[in-house]
């Protein structure tokens, strides 16, 4: 059989099966990225098209995060408390290695909702806790967990932005949401700071901007929602695999047919076939 699947024809024959293959299997790889991205895309216009809502109307005190909340856009207000700041050291952002700043906001609610600030390139040096009153609207997330064992940390890192470890190190009798929020507006309410002559007051939220961009915090961009795949394009993918392999089937079904062929030709004539077994 090999020495046929060696002749120029059935060589040729081989190379053919392989580019059709190749192409299925591109196609196949093509169909189902689309899926995937077809239904991220589908999420991302959903979450989007939610209207921005105050915080108490996803969230309650002691319930489980809701099913639907991750990326949902909501607002609330109150101060940060900043005995509770820390980081969370190993956090790309573009690449780059860093941390995450988390400053824990009491509401005026008075419900503990911490809030991830922006990426440092140094979790050593993350910048103040701001001061003053804050109208924020964040980009929601579960609870993330802890790692097993010791990450033997430093004082005020930690290895996830951890609900349980929130709960553990406030005051008794605190209320805290089970989840936390990636900063997407920050509005210091309260106060004016004097600017040049051209334009003598300029709003403390910008101030504090220029604050936070002095002491390298860069916002981070909310987690992409997670999504399934869509099934119509996920079919398509599967189908296009399939052709990409019915090529080299049939390759190999024709040249075991001209091979069988052979060895019966050769049976019937009374001599022995040209073409060794296996």
């Amino acid at each position: 059989m090999l020495r046929t699947a060696l002749t120029p024809r059935w060589l040729a024959l081989l190379a053919l099966a392989l580019a059709l293959g190749a192409v299925g299997l591109q196609l196949g790889r093509w169909q189902f990225s689309v899926a995937h991205d077809t239904e991220r895309q589908r999420a991302i216009d959903e979450v989007a098209a939610r209207p921005v809502v105050p915080v108490e109307d996803v969230l309650t005190v002691a319930t489980p995060f809701p099913d639907d909340g991750s990326g949902r856009r909501v607002t609330t207000s109150g101060e940060y408390v900043p005995s509770l700041r820390f980081t969370v050291p190993g956090r790309l952002l573009g690449g780059r290695e860093g941390a995450w700043a988390v400053d824990v906001l009491r509401t005026e609610q008075r419900i503990l909702l911490p809030v991830v600030r922006g990426w440092v390139p140094d979790a050593d040096a993350p910048p103040p806790t701001p001061t003053g009153h804050h109208e924020l609207t964040v980009s929601l997330a579960p609870s993330e967990s802890l790692p097993d064992g010791d990450a033997r940390l430093p004082t005020g890192q930690l290895p996830a932005v951890s609900l349980p470890w929130l709960v553990n190190v406030v005051p008794a009798g605190s209320r805290v949401y089970n989840a936390f929020g990636f900063a997407l507006e920050d509005a210091t309410v309260g106060g004016v700071v004097a600017g040049a002559p051209e334009n003598p007051v300029r709003d403390a939220a910008s101030t504090q901007a220029e604050a936070d961009a002095k002491a390298g915090l860069e916002p981070v961009p909310p987690p992409a929602v997670a999504t399934d795949l869509s099934w119509r394009n996920l079919m398509y993918a599967l189908q296009w695999w399939a052709f990409a392999a019915f090529p080299l089937w049939m390759w190999w079904r024709m040249l075991s047919a001209a091979v069988r062929d052979e060895r019966e030709a050769a049976a019937e004539a009374g001599v022995a076939p040209t073409v060794p077994a296996g």
